[in-house]
């Protein structure tokens, strides 16, 4: 029993109750592994996915919150236009430009025009959004031809996130880069 009120067993046994729940099946019948695969689908939205959306309404909200005490505060002062201006210039200023080759004749502009592109960036953005999905397939005891298939994925995206550091090295140059 002093085993069970140990940390390392609360955790544990909290991820043994998450596998006897993808491994059940029916009433009066034994578990089979990764029979409810619906299940991890459900933990990893539950659990990751879920939280993540949280913590960014939560955030999105303190920081509205904020604004709002500032816009509140900045009434309550007696400040001239030049003066609040030069605080609401200083609150709201963006980048005008970013960085852009010089020469709109030049390879590196033509690299460039294509590194900022939106399908290029979606492109990448799909393919960690694929990488994270390899990464978490691999399991214990899986054959060797999986785990084969999975390392040679890895491989692939690997090369892939290797070739667009070296576009993009050529857009921006090694300055910028």
């Amino acid at each position: 029993m002093a085993e069970m009120m140990s940390p390392q067993c609360c955790g544990a046994s909290a991820l043994m109750v998450l596998k006897h729940s993808v491994d059940s099946t029916y009433e009066n019948q034994g578990p089979s592994p990764g029979y409810r695969m619906e299940m991890s689908i459900f933990y990893v939205v539950y659990f990751v996915v879920f939280p993540f959306f949280f913590v960014n309404i939560f955030v999105a909200l303190i920081i509205i919150t904020f604004q709002e005490q500032g816009d509140k505060m900045m009434e309550d002062y007696s400040l001239e236009k030049n003066e609040r201006a030069c605080i609401d210039f200083a609150i709201n200023a963006r980048p005008l430009t970013r960085h852009m080759p010089k020469n709109k004749l030049s390879f590196q502009f033509r690299m460039w025009t294509f590194v900022v592109s939106p399908p290029f960036e979606y492109s990448i953005m799909a393919l960690i959004a694929l990488n994270t999905i390899v990464l978490m397939m691999k399991f214990d005891g899986a054959s060797q031809t999986y785990d084969d298939v999975l390392k040679n994925l890895n491989i692939v995206f690997t090369t892939f996130f290797f070739l667009e550091s070296i576009l993009k090295f050529i857009s921006f140059g090694p300055l910028v880069f």
